[in-house]
């Protein structure tokens, strides 16, 4: 079901929020991949709320996809400053370290954009 929401581009009723995510400069978005997109609620939050002028860092995690996946959500944020990106691909199936280090690299990354 997942798969199909993804793919027809479907926006799912979020819950509300105990915070407004509009009150923050920088904003960490981050999902899995689903049939080579972006999760539904992301779509969702996205379509909620005009992240105009803020400062957008990404993550996915996915067994496959998820440079594709992210480079459609950045199609999609607009008007923002992406100040870093992160794939992870079968991070549970890799060298631990390595992703370890991808994860302290880009932490690194967008800590210094902000």
């Amino acid at each position: 079901m997942g798969g199909y929401q993804s793919t027809m581009k479907k926006k799912p009723k979020l819950e509300p929020f105990d915070i407004n995510p509009l009150d923050y400069d920088f904003i960490i978005i981050g999902t899995p991949v689903w049939a080579w997109n972006f999760s539904p609620p992301i779509r969702s939050f996205i379509g909620d709320y005009d992240l105009k002028g803020k400062k957008v860092a990404l993550r996915s995690c996915s067994a496959g996809g998820t440079e594709k996946a992210l480079n459609k959500l950045e199609e999609n944020l607009k008007n923002v400053n992406i100040v870093g990106k992160l794939n992870l691909k079968e991070p549970l199936n890799k060298n631990t370290e390595e992703v370890r280090q991808k994860a302290v690299d880009w932490s690194k990354e967008i800590i210094n954009a902000c």
